[in-house]
């Protein structure tokens, strides 16, 4: 569901898209919603699976990443923007380990979440926001996905739902970047209406709090 309400907000003008971490759940499901509409799609994996073969039938373009790896982001970076402009970049990996108290995990764990779940996640952006496709009347999308505890703090999962608050926030850009940044906020999803959408398509706006 979720992937089929995203894909119904972005398909307009969209015709080319990148999914960090294609082989998620979510970035499968939209991987395979916008291949069948006849899009260009890519996107990074970190371990081959049944699903990605079926990608690779659909015409979809992998690429390997390690998000732990910083040589392996800046090659998958490279690799991506050999392909060309895109219109839409979704950011969808999450690692919720460590799961436990701040003072009883170990802090070296606990970094690596923060890396993996933001600032790993940010230096892909950046490396492929030159990329952005500008030429039309759409600006490119840049969307992450905020899991639970963004606005109840979830208890011993500290690392991941700071990180998630500070990809929202992340959204307060400057406008100089010209893309608009958005987010899922997964909370309640079978409960919330589709009505429950604001995608601004303004110019000098910036999506954001995207609500399901």
């Amino acid at each position: 569901p979720i992937a089929r309400l995203a894909a119904a907000q972005l398909e307009l003008e969209t015709n080319k898209c990148h999914i960090i971490s294609i082989s998620s759940d979510i970035g499968y499901a939209l991987a395979v919603h916008w291949a069948g509409k006849g899009f260009e799609v890519s996107g990074t994996y970190r371990t081959y699976n049944e699903n990605l073969q079926k990608l690779e039938t659909l015409g979809v373009t992998l690429v390997y990443c390690d998000l732990e790896n910083v040589n392996s982001i800046e090659q998958s970076i490279e690799k991506l923007n050999s392909l060309g402009f895109w219109d839409v970049l979704v950011v969808a990996p999450g690692a919720q380990e460590p799961v436990g108290s701040f003072l009883t995990t170990k802090f070296d764990d606990w970094e690596n979440s923060i890396n993996v779940n933001f600032t790993r996640q940010l230096r892909i952006v950046r490396g492929m926001l030159p990329f952005r496709n500008l030429d039309k009347e759409l600006e490119p999308v840049v969307l992450f996905f905020a899991g639970g505890g963004t606005n109840n703090a979830t208890v011993n999962y500290s690392a991941y739902t700071i990180s998630k608050i500070a990809s929202i926030k992340i959204g307060n850009v400057p406008r100089s970047i010209k893309a608009w940044i958005c987010y899922y906020i997964l909370r309640n999803i079978l409960k919330q209406p589709l009505a429950h959408y604001s995608l601004y398509n303004k110019q000098n706006k910036v999506a954001h709090n995207i609500i399901l």
